[in-house]
């Protein structure tokens, strides 16, 4: 028995560490215990960066294989459709984020306090989605005659429910760095199903001219609509026809300036142009919030309050207190000065 135990832990000790990515990019699966494992194993460190590089790059066969190319960006470089929905987001995501959680870590009880933290908001999220759906729904069947929404009320307030929940369970505690990123990764693959559902039936919406408006649908079902476009960045020619949509209806009273100084800005921005209102922010290489590229920064709070939209300053402030981060002491991107 004792010979037994001696050659099973020669064996096991001889057996060649897992090929990981390979693992992964035939769809089998990976858990956490042996990314990290790969990580602080010293022997076998090249399996880890091995698995970390498929996460962070599609190949030239997975390009091939799972990609469309649908036409040019703005700089006239080629623009790539997943034939399947989401594709990189399910293939990729899990280990991706498992991967940013082992690498920053310095040992392996660090790496397991990251990736517990990642679950735990992954899983905070599930029940944050399930929560705000049911009360849409019973606000929905709850409310009076004059105030309870149309059935196109109902599905976008249901559906911002969904997308909401995502996006707030997000940034619901502060994290480090590293936690955040990881996960931001293992949070990817529900949000691109979430983004992509919407934005086909907000399509539809449109193909229909069903679009609603603030006397017909009512004001919450017109930011409902607007907060999904908003959103739709993988659909930039969606959102520019949104945009040409809403121009006369913000005129008409019927659509919410402010929410189409935000689009406007996510489209220029989408087409290589600076954003007219500075509603939309990087993070610097500083780690600071700073309003992406914007146009004519001197009269940027004029037309701000044209929209209805806050002063710059306390707007950055207020997104810096919202994802835990700081403002940079220019309101604009360094590259903009």
């Amino acid at each position: 028995m004792i010979v037994s135990f001696v050659i099973a832990g020669v064996l096991a000790a001889a057996r060649p560490a897992p090929d990981l990515a390979a693992r992964a990019a035939d769809g089998r699966p990976v858990s956490f215990d042996e990314v990290a494992d790969a990580r602080f194993d010293r022997d076998h460190a090249d399996r880890f960066d091995a698995l970390r590089g498929w996460a962070k790059a599609i190949t030239p066969a997975e390009r091939a294989r799972h990609y469309v190319e649908v036409g040019v960006d703005p700089l006239g470089k080629p623009r790539w459709r997943e034939r399947t929905r989401c594709w990189n987001a399910d293939h990729k995501s899990l280990v991706r984020a498992m991967t940013v959680a082992a690498a920053h870590a310095n040992d392996r009880a660090q790496a397991d306090r990251i990736w517990r933290d990642v679950e735990r908001n992954y899983a905070d999220a599930v029940s944050l989605e399930a929560a705000r759906t049911r009360a849409a729904r019973t606000r929905a069947a709850r409310g009076d005659a004059a105030s309870r929404p149309t059935p196109l009320g109902r599905a976008l307030a249901t559906r911002v429910a969904v997308d909401q929940a995502w996006r707030e369970a997000e940034f619901a505690r502060e994290h480090d760095a590293a936690t955040a990123e990881a996960i931001g990764w293992r949070f990817w693959s529900r949000m691109c199903h979430v983004d992509r559902d919407n934005t086909a039936f907000l399509q539809g919406v449109v193909a229909r001219k069903e679009w609603p408006t603030v006397s017909r649908d009512g004001r919450e079902a017109a930011n409902d609509a607007w907060l999904l476009a908003q959103h739709a960045d993988d659909e930039p020619a969606f959102q520019r026809a949104v945009l040409t949509l809403m121009e006369p209806l913000v005129a008409a009273g019927e659509a919410s300036g402010s929410n189409y100084a935000l689009l406007w800005d996510r489209v220029a921005l989408a087409e290589k142009r600076p954003q007219r209102y500075a509603t939309q922010f990087d993070t610097t290489k500083d780690g600071c919030l700073a309003a992406s590229r914007t146009e004519d920064h001197a009269g940027v709070d004029r037309r701000r309050a044209a929209m209805g939209l806050k002063p710059l300053q306390r707007y950055a402030d207020e997104l810096a207190a919202l994802y835990h981060g700081k403002r940079c002491p220019d309101l604009f991107a360094p590259d903009e000065q």
